[in-house]
């Protein structure tokens, strides 16, 4: 049986216990006193990853339209996951960019002490 969430109906405005959606899944109308939650699939290119009550699945993230292309896919967005990107070699993400960045090269006679 599915999880449960508790709603409440709009027209006896009594509490009821609905069905979540399942990952894969948003939720297009709330369950009343007289009929079921409705769920729909995520539309092509967004997901949910855990059972839910979304009334819209996430969109997932676009990987080189943000990052000038320096950055690849490493895990495909399905309806259930997220797409996961990584900066390209030569390429780094500092904390809380957005975007991947050129390592600089050691100028001659220096060199890397520690590659992150």
């Amino acid at each position: 049986s599915l999880p449960k969430w508790r709603n409440k109906d709009p027209i006896s405005e009594e509490y009821v216990y609905c069905d979540w959606c399942r990952p894969e899944e948003y939720m297009s109308r709330p369950c009343t006193g007289q009929n079921q939650t409705v769920c729909h699939p995520c539309p092509r290119g967004h997901y949910a990853e855990k059972y839910n009550h979304l009334s819209e699945c996430h969109r997932c993230h676009q990987c080189n339209l943000m990052n000038n292309g320096h950055e690849h896919e490493t895990i495909w967005c399905t309806a259930v996951q997220n797409r996961q990107c990584e900066c390209d070699n030569g390429y780094f993400k500092p904390p809380k960019s957005p975007i991947c960045l050129q390592h600089t090269k050691c100028p001659k006679g220096q060199g890397v002490i520690e590659k992150r």
